[in-house]
Parts: structure tokens; C-alpha cells; sequence
């Protein structure tokens, strides 16, 4: 099996040094790319570290805790267009959607990292802010009263205040009353905890398996230690089943470094379909591994 460097060493490496991407890691501690991404994948899922949404070369940069005003530094890996929008909010600390050009409005969607929009009614009408995401929601309440002039609606308590609703979801809303002319990407079906935990079993089930342990269960994905029988006799196996439309040599990679962590092989449940270069992946590094794919 390819060099792995410890997770231990990989988060020590990204709380000195991050935001930082896996061609880095690679450079300090060795070991192969394909594996790095699976040990920066399972500190990400369980909040040690934190991702980007801006990428280089395909792949986020990854951060501790804490680092966020580092994200500053990214600005350069930017397009020339995302550059200029960015140090525009950057400089302004809060931008009025309504007065943004449209190549604007449109590149400021992609700057999830710096961008947090903000929605405040005004005069009984909701409008769009964005605020750069090292400004307090103080100073950004204060920007857009005095800079921009905004009378804010009034509370009971006769205090002034503006609703602030940093979710994605309120204004993607928004937006797909007012631009969305373009097609909307559907979103898979999540399977809930339970339905995936019963599926699991009713699989293993007509494979003779029985489940010794469930280990974690999410809505997309869960895992259990499994009997499963081979021809020579009843072996042990860490399995995981995956809810997702594709599934990737990422997802096989991350499950196999946990099996092998327990010295068990790997038993694979694909609810999707399996790339080409995830089975050649498996093919060639994970030998003992069993792989379902798509059961009925």
C-alpha cells in the first residue's frame, strides 16, 4: 500500500502552515496524493479542519480553526475578475446587491468564502447586502446606516436592528425569483438514518452477512464491522455503504485507509454508480477489498 503520512502530522502541518492544499502536504510529508485527500477528507468530516470553496488545481485548501483571516492571502489564486470583486468588498466591507454591475453580481456569488450575504428589510421590502466575512455584523449595521443611508424598520422594543439571515438557502430563494431563467441542478434524494441502516442489513442480509456493530451512521453513508462468509469460513470485514449518485476513488480510498487502520478488509456497498478510475483504484491498491455495486 502507498505511504500515508499520520493524521497527527498532516493537522500539526496544516495549524502551522494553512490554508494549504494536499500537493503541499505531499511536498513536507511524503506519502501519496490519492491518500492524503481521504486523511484531509475524514479530519474535514469530523471538524478538526475546515475547507475552502475557492480551489487550486481542482482541490480546496484546507485550514485550522482559527485561520480564517489567512483566507485573505487566496485572493491571488482568483481569476482577474473574482480578484476585483473580492478586494472591492474587501475595501468596502458591505456592497448593495441592487448597485453591483451584473458581472459583479454575478462574481460575488462565487466568493462564498469572503462574501456573506445579508438580507435587512427596508420599508417593508427585503433587499440584498453582501458583507466581507471578517467584518462584525456591528460594524457591517453600522456601514449600511451611515454609508448607505438605510432607514432600518423599527422593533417593538423602538431599538434599531436588521434582519440578518446569512443562510445560502434564503437567498438562493430569492434569487431564483428574480434571475433564475438558467436550468437548476437537481438534488439526489438523501436517504434518512434509519432507511439506510435497514437497507444496509436488508443487503447483507441476502449476502448471508450479519452486522456485528454499527460504528457511525449518517444520511449519506454508515458503517459497521460485518460476518461475512468466505470460502474459508466466516471472516470479518469493515463496511461501508455509500448513499451517492457517484461514487468516486476519493470515497474507496477514505474507506479503505479505515479498514486498514481496524486490520480488516474492506467490504464496499455502492448505492450509485462506481467510476472507471475508482475500480482501477480498487484493482490495483485495495486487492482484498469486496465490492457492491448498485445491489437490488
Amino acid at each position: 500500500m502507498p505511504s500515508t503520512p499520520p493524521k497527527e502530522k498532516v493537522l500539526e502541518f496544516i495549524k502551522m502552515y494553512g490554508p494549504t492544499i494536499p500537493l503541499q502536504i505531499k511536498k513536507a510529508l511524503g506519502g501519496e496524493l490519492l491518500f492524503i485527500g481521504a486523511v484531509l477528507s475524514e479530519l474535514s468530516s469530523s471538524g478538526k479542519i475546515k475547507s475552502t470553496y475557492l480551489k487550486y488545481g481542482g482541490t480546496p485548501f484546507y485550514y485550522y480553526p482559527g485561520q480564517e483571516h489567512r483566507l485573505v492571502g487566496l485572493i491571488k489564486y482568483m481569476n482577474e475578475k473574482d480578484q476585483r470583486t473580492a478586494l472591492l468588498l474587501k475595501e468596502k466591507k458591505i456592497l448593495r446587491d441592487s448597485e453591483l454591475t451584473p458581472l459583479q453580481r454575478v462574481s460575488i456569488r462565487t466568493l462564498k468564502d469572503f462574501a456573506i450575504p445579508i438580507m435587512i428589510e427596508i420599508a417593508g421590502r427585503e433587499e440584498l447586502f453582501w458583507k466581507w466575512y471578517l467584518t462584525s455584523d456591528d460594524e457591517a449595521l453600522r456601514i449600511i446606516k451611515e454609508r448607505l443611508g438605510i432607514r432600518i424598520k423599527e422593533e417593538e422594543r423602538e431599538e434599531t436592528r436588521v434582519e440578518e439571515r446569512v443562510g445560502e438557502e434564503r437567498v438562493e430563494k430569492k434569487e431564483r425569483r428574480e434571475l433564475e431563467k438558467k436550468a437548476v441542478k437537481t438534488k439526489t434524494k438523501r436517504l434518512k438514518k434509519e432507511e439506510l441502516i435497514m437497507l444496509a442489513r436488508r443487503i447483507l442480509e441476502e449476502r448471508k452477512a450479519r452486522i456485528l456493530d454499527v460504528l457511525s451512521t449518517k444520511p449519506s453513508e454508515a458503517d459497521f464491522i460485518v460476518e461475512l462468509p468466505t470460502s474459508m469460513g466466516n471472516a470479518r470485514y469493515f463496511c461501508r455503504i455509500k448513499a451517492k449518485k457517484t461514487i468516486n476513488d476519493g470515497d474507496l480510498a477514505s474507506a479503505f485507509l479505515i479498514a486498514n487502520s481496524k486490520k480488516m478488509p474492506l467490504l464496499f456497498i455502492a448505492l450509485g454508480n462506481i467510476t472507471k478510475k475508482a475500480r482501477e483504484l480498487a484493482r490495483k491498491e485495495f486487492p482484498g477489498a469486496v465490492i457492491v455495486e448498485n445491489p437490488e
